[in-house]
């Protein structure tokens, strides 16, 4: 059985993302944020990861430009579908690999960050494997915001589906607030406001 570990150290203030002006603060969606991790000083275009680990619940969020100079702000435009199912795919490639047991997709939705008519939409997918023989869940969600891909891998056991389910609720309302909250400064004259 795998128990999921918090990783780093504990933080005292927010971790501000420079390109699209998120901030991430020590405790989000009853989870303790772990380590960022900086992948684009070496692999330019893959940007950085903010980690947070609740019981049994590891959520990573991803922002990154794939070396693009504008990244499709459409969910449905053909260059962010493309992006969209490589990202999946990878996680297929992984189970075939080796890294996981018996990966399978069970559902494919689009979701809101914030309310559904301002809201920025994403497109998920829903994943079930079995490393060392633990039943384990997992969500993938892509969406765009200041010309940066956002991506969301959420994981956790089967055996706390219903509490995990709620957390991620949580999770996306609070991904929400912090692009208000980035937006309404930026209105005020904090940052140059970008799409």
């Amino acid at each position: 059985m795998i128990f999921f570990m918090g990783v780093g150290t504990s933080f005292s203030e927010s971790y501000s993302h420079p390109g699209t002006g998120m901030s991430f603060p020590d405790h989000l969606a009853g989870m303790d944020r772990g380590k960022i991790a900086d992948f684009e000083k070496d692999h330019p275009g893959l940007g950085i990861s903010v980690g947070y680990n609740g019981p049994r619940i590891i959520a990573t969020i991803y922002l990154y430009t794939m070396g693009m100079t504008s990244i499709p702000d459409d969910t449905d435009s053909p260059a962010f579908v493309a992006h969209f199912r490589q990202t999946a795919e990878d996680i297929f490639q992984a189970g075939r690999q080796g890294l996981w047991n018996d990966v399978k997709k069970t559902s494919e939705e689009a979701l809101f960050i914030g309310p559904s008519q301002t809201g920025r939409k994403a497109l998920c997918y829903s994943f079930s494997y079995s490393p060392n023989k633990d039943d384990l869940l997992s969500k993938l969600c892509l969406f765009t915001y200041r010309n940066h891909f956002v991506k969301i891998r959420f994981t956790y056991g089967k055996d706390i589906k219903t509490k995990a389910e709620e957390t991620f609720k949580i999770l996306l309302e609070a991904l929400a607030d912090i692009i208000e909250a980035d937006h309404c400064e930026a209105q005020q004259g904090g940052a140059p406001d970008r799409p």
